[in-house]
């Protein structure tokens, strides 16, 4: 079966018509500037349709490109949102996202950036500008000796404090209300008149990393962590991005619909879920579920949740990327329903200062944990069956007197009191933040 598909327009995208900025509270030893959180403003100009589906797109900064990417979708190619990795651009490129987070390597090589923010970072530090980065460590060791370590949600890399550090007069606290006006967006994305597609991988791999590096090598942006910071192009405006984005697709269109490609098997699209960037709570439905097969409502074993780390993860070079969405985050969201994925969204978007959400890297989790202290884990979500399988430091009363059925944790050994099933489409977010509250009381008295 031949699948025919087309390019659509390009147009740009302007930060401030797609965003809000809010500042909160910096996460434990993090230099009081990573206070920035990045919402979805209910009410604009775009609709959700145009930013669904595969395709490369272009960061443009006060009118030049400063980094080049590709969106696959999301579990279905013509799914998702690209909204979902450019609000977290803004955050990683400008370090003042509150959750962003370094890689050893990437902080040994800030560290020798002169002045701010670089200066700031390394008084986070023992030993300031002279501390030992260790290539791995445990994520206990993170929490107090290396806060820029500490595993969040937005991972940032040595290309993007460069390129902060150099407009940093520009994006130091006290700019804040400024911020997006000074982001646009090119997305030149492809879309399939019948709805149909290969597999995900097929989409992102064949069609898109080859040309997203293409794109990389002669662009030369300097966010991107493939290009050398110092050869690295200031001068690469919007309509060329558009017209380089443009040619490449070109040829795929030509080499995707050739005989002589190898041949592909088509799926067609299950209603696949597309967010609305107007509304963080207006989600186009669809009936697409996980089934009881591909995720366990098991409770995690004793293994995964003894000990106050629950598990600790190691971090290292090796297991991370420099990407936006860490692996234990792709892994984490590519189980979830429509429902998940804005439930997660509108936690993400909306936790209370004090808590700490991460993805974790070996376990497909999202935590939460109280940022004082030790930062003890309050809370351990693991996808299951459409909605969430959760572990709590709460007490089963607690848990039941918020309204949820609890139940006791069955290992003897585990540190977690209760666990429950939170169901996206009947719960809010309110209910995950009421279990916060309570788990920090067993903690506090």
């Amino acid at each position: 079966m031949r699948i025919s598909f087309r390019r659509l327009p390009m147009p740009s995208y302007a930060a401030d018509d797609l965003f809000l900025i809010r500042e909160v509270g910096p996460s434990l030893g993090m230099p009081t500037w990573a206070n920035l959180r990045i919402g979805f403003k209910r009410q604009g100009a775009v609709q959700a349709t145009e930013l669904a589906g595969p395709g490369l797109y272009g960061v443009i900064f006060d009118g030049f490109l400063i980094y080049v990417g590709l969106y696959a979708g999301d579990t279905d190619p013509s799914g998702g949102c690209v909204l979902d990795r450019w609000y977290k651009h803004i955050l990683g490129m400008t370090l003042r996202g509150r959750d962003i987070f370094f890689s050893p390597t990437a902080l040994k090589k800030i560290l020798r950036i002169p002045g701010d923010p670089a200066e700031d970072l390394a008084q986070t530090l023992l030993n300031g500008r002279d501390t030992t980065i260790p290539p791995r460590l445990k994520q206990k060791d993170a929490v107090d000796l290396y806060p820029p370590l500490r595993t969040r949600t937005v991972m940032s890399n040595f290309n993007k404090a460069m390129f902060a550090s150099r407009h940093w007069e520009t994006l130091r606290t006290g700019n804040e209300s400024q911020i997006l006006g000074h982001f646009t967006f090119e997305y030149q994305r492809i879309t399939s008149p019948n709805n149909q597609w290969p597999d995900k991988d097929v989409v992102k791999s064949v069609w898109l990393l080859p040309r997203e590096t293409n794109l990389i090598k002669q662009l030369r942006p300097i966010c991107n962590k493939e290009t050398d910071p110092a050869s690295a192009r200031d001068n690469v405006t919007p309509k060329e991005v558009r017209e380089e984005m443009v040619r490449l697709l070109a040829d795929l269109v030509g080499s995707f619909c050739s005989a002589s490609q190898p041949a592909v098997t088509p799926h067609t699209s299950r209603d696949a879920p597309v967010r609305d960037p107007n509304s963080r709570t207006g989600v186009e439905r669809n009936d697409a579920r996980i089934s009881d097969d591909e995720m366990s409502d098991d409770e995690m074993s004793g293994d995964e949740m003894s000990g106050d780390e629950m598990g600790d993860d190691e971090m290292s070079d090796d297991e991370m990327s420099d990407d936006e969405m860490s692996g234990g985050e792709a892994r984490f969201r590519q189980v979830l329903s429509t429902d998940g994925e804005r439930f997660v969204g509108q936690i993400l978007e909306k936790c209370p200062d004090g808590f700490n959400p991460f993805f974790t890297e070996q376990v497909a989790q999202l935590r939460i944990s109280l940022n004082i202290g030790a930062q003890r884990r309050l809370l351990a979500m693991t996808p299951s069956r459409g909605g969430f399988q959760c572990h709590t430091l709460a007490s089963v009363e607690a848990c039941r007197a918020i309204g949820l059925d609890a139940k006791p944790v069955r290992q003897s050994e585990a540190v977690m009191h209760a666990s429950f099933w939170l169901d996206p489409a009947k719960h809010d977010p309110a209910t995950v933040f009421a279990v916060l509250g309570a788990a920090t009381h067993s903690l506090t008295g």
